[in-house]
């Protein structure tokens, strides 16, 4: 039995799929193993996302609302749109670059 609080298996995924796991080949080829499958990816998902929102309140706690402290600029691109990359990050970027080079 795996410890899921030390080292590698505190990675999102092994604990939501470990029902799965265990499963040998053949039960993963049925209808429960099937079942156990989409449920992990549903709670790998769901966790992603937690996390994802965990990390964004700390950047932004860390970073964006202590006008006080002493950090470098922080400058904030909007990736959440593939098709708009180069107008949403890569050309603000370069604009950014640009400006620090000068």
């Amino acid at each position: 039995e795996a410890d899921y609080t030390q080292g590698i298996f505190q990675s999102i995924g092994f604990k939501e799929f470990h029902k799965y796991l265990i499963l040998s080949p053949e039960e993963r080829e049925t209808a429960e193993g099937k079942k156990l499958l989409l449920e992990g990816l549903e709670a790998m998902k769901a966790r992603t996302c937690r996390y994802s929102k965990k990390q964004m309140r700390w950047i932004q706690n860390r970073f964006l609302q202590s006008p006080g402290r002493q950090v470098p600029p922080l400058y904030s691109l909007d990736s959440t749109d593939p098709p708009r990359w180069q107008e949403l990050v890569y050309d603000p970027a370069v604009n950014i670059l640009e400006a620090v080079i000068q």
